[in-house]
Parts: structure tokens; sequence; C-alpha cells
């Protein structure tokens, strides 16, 4: 485990929050949208140039996208 996560328990719940979202995503109506919306959350877990309160922005704005859907 890495120090930030040990210093901030926060961090620990949003890559927690990330990774449940990916393994188990929600039920979608429109089934493209949806696979184009987790396969672009996917993209963002993986770059590593971003910050983690980046990807959790990111993450938060593609989770709200996925509700309207």
């Amino acid at each position: 485990m890495s120090t930030i996560c040990k210093l901030d328990p926060e961090v620990r719940r949003r890559r927690t929050m990330r990774r449940n979202l990916l393994r188990n995503p929600p039920r979608i109506k429109n089934g493209e949208r949806g696979a184009i919306l987790m396969a672009e959350l996917a993209l963002i877990v993986q770059a590593s140039y971003l910050t983690g309160d980046e990807k959790h922005r990111l993450f938060e704005r593609g989770a709200t996208q996925l509700t309207q859907t």
C-alpha cells in the first residue's frame, strides 16, 4: 500500500469506488453509449499522467453520464 493511502483514507475510498464501478458496471439501457463510457472510464484509471483528484473528477462526470443514459 502506498504512503498516500495510509495518510489519507479518502484516497483509498476513491480508488475503491473507481475499481468497483469498473468491475461491476451498472445495467445500462443504451448499450452502445454505455460501453463507450465504460471504455473511457477504464482509460482514465490506467492514465498514469493524471493525479488522483483529476481522475476522481473525470470519473464522477462519467458516472453521472452513465446514470443519464
